[in-house]
This record gives C-alpha cells, structure tokens and sequence, in this order.
C-alpha cells in the first residue's frame, strides 16, 4: 500500500486528490495524470494535458468554470453529484490559494473530493 503524502502531481485535471483515493493508496491507479489512457468519461484529463493545464483552475478559455461543457457538463455534474463534490468549490480553493496548498490541505483532512454542504 502506498503511503499518502501531499503532492501536487496527485491533484486530479478536475477536482480530486488522487493521494486520498483508494484505488491509488491500494496501487490500482497510477494516478490521473500518469494513466497510459484517458478513462472514455473524462474528457477533462484530455483536454488539460493537451494545452499544458495542471488541473481546471488553469483554464484561461473559461475563466468561469461554469461556462465550460467538459468541465460542467452533463457527465460530469453527473459525476459529481454522484459523489457529493463540490466541483467549484475545488477550483476556487486551488485558484485562490494555489495547487500545493489545496494538496496539502487535502491530505492533511484525508480528502479526495470537497463535499457539497
């Protein structure tokens, strides 16, 4: 089992930490950003791997994240409903406060997700 650690390299292109997910810890998962292919749901990774973006809050196309179909379309509200995360909530926290402190913060409170209140 690997061991949690803060890292920025394990903030997902959306709104995870993949540092507090199960399937990373139990080393089923490499990782959102070092999967050899994009899972056919998410076309987020696609997209900021492809312009060079370490996550959403890089966008400079949608500066509101609300604008944007891969972002805030139907799979992934989907998705995030499912979950009970707060997709925005996540980019605001990386936006206004950086990518290694929402990584911190997000192993320090074994999260893998802000949950909707």
């Amino acid at each position: 089992m690997k061991e949690i650690k803060i890292d920025k390299d394990l903030v997902s292109c959306c709104w995870l930490y993949c540092g507090e997910c199960k399937k990373y810890i139990s080393n089923n998962c490499p990782g959102c950003k070092k999967l050899e292919k994009t899972p056919f749901w998410c076309t987020i990774r696609d997209c900021c791997l492809n312009k060079g973006y370490e996550n959403c809050a890089d966008c400079e196309d949608y500066p509101n994240n609300a604008d944007c179909k891969k972002f805030n379309g139907f799979v992934m509200r989907t998705l995030g409903y499912i979950c009970g995360s707060d997709r925005f909530a996540a980019i605001k926290i990386i936006k206004d406060k950086g990518i290694e402190y929402f990584a911190k913060y997000m192993s320090e409170n074994n999260l893998q997700r802000i949950s909707k209140k």
